[in-house]
């Protein structure tokens, strides 16, 4: 018989039994990854809107804050998008595992 399933009745022809249905591959710490690298990607951009919507001069003859959207799409957008990339192959390595 097939996997511990045992039927009742024999149906049909022996050795056709119902096979119960394959588990879906995924991998958690890939779908972790994913999302919070979209977290981090949308936190940066919504803090450079943020910043536009705080009236007041933000150039370099004011307070200079136009200065912090600048930092946060260069230093955290690149470590979000790589945590994106990083999950991306994680999901995909595990749906292609071939066993």
């Amino acid at each position: 018989m097939g996997q511990g399933y045992v039927p009742a009745v024999q149906p049909g022809y022996p050795g056709q039994e119902p096979v119960p249905r394959a588990k879906k591959r995924r991998s958690i710490g890939g779908i972790i990854l994913l999302v919070f690298g979209a977290v981090i990607v949308m936190a940066s951009i919504a803090g450079c809107l943020a910043i536009d919507l705080i009236p007041g001069d933000h150039g370099d003859s004011g307070d200079g804050l136009a200065w912090a959207g600048v930092a946060l799409l260069l230093y955290v957008v690149p470590f979000g998008l790589m945590l994106v990339v990083s999950g991306l192959i994680l999901v995909f390595a595990a749906r292609s595992r071939s066993r």
